[in-house]
C-alpha cells in the first residue's frame, strides 16, 4: 500500500505534521485536522501521513501544491489586520477560518495556483522550535 513519501522541506515548517488534506495538498497539525474534518470531505480530505494508505494522485497533489503554494493561493486576499487563527485559537475560530478559506473561498487568489509564488511557513501552525 503506498504511503506518503517524506517531504522534509514541508514537514520542517510544522509542529507535529502528522496529518494532511490530500485534495488541498497541505500538511496540517492535529488541531487543524479536526477542524478540516468538520467541514466535510467534499471540501477537505484529511489523511494521516503515517497511518493511511495514499493513492498516487493524492501523493502527486501533496508534491505539487504544498503549504507555501496553497497559502499563496487560498490566503491571497486576506485583509490587512484580519485575525488568522493559530495553534492557540479555539476550535470554533479555526472552523470559521477553514470554512471561510476553503468552502466560501473568501480570500482566494484571482489567478490560478500554478501562477503564484509560494509564501513561507503556513500561519495556522507555529514553526518548529529551533534546535
Amino acid at each position: 500500500t503506498p504511503r506518503l513519501p517524506t517531504l522534509p522541506y514541508v514537514l520542517a515548517s510544522l509542529v507535529d505534521p502528522t496529518w494532511a488534506s490530500a485534495n488541498l495538498g497541505v500538511f496540517i497539525c492535529l488541531n487543524c485536522s479536526g477542524s478540516h474534518r468538520s467541514v466535510g470531505v467534499h471540501i477537505t480530505q484529511v489523511r494521516s501521513i503515517t497511518m493511511d494508505a495514499w493513492f498516487p494522485d493524492q501523493i502527486k497533489t501533496m508534491q505539487t501544491v504544498g503549504n507555501a503554494k496553497a497559502r499563496a493561493f487560498w490566503e491571497a486576499n486576506v485583509p490587512a489586520g484580519h485575525s488568522i487563527p493559530n495553534e492557540d485559537s479555539s476550535r470554533a475560530e479555526m472552523e470559521v477560518w477553514i470554512k471561510d478559506k476553503y468552502q466560501n473561498k473568501k480570500f482566494v487568489a484571482q489567478q490560478p495556483m500554478s501562477a503564484l509564488t509560494p509564501n513561507p511557513v503556513p500561519r495556522q501552525c507555529a514553526p518548529a522550535p529551533a534546535p
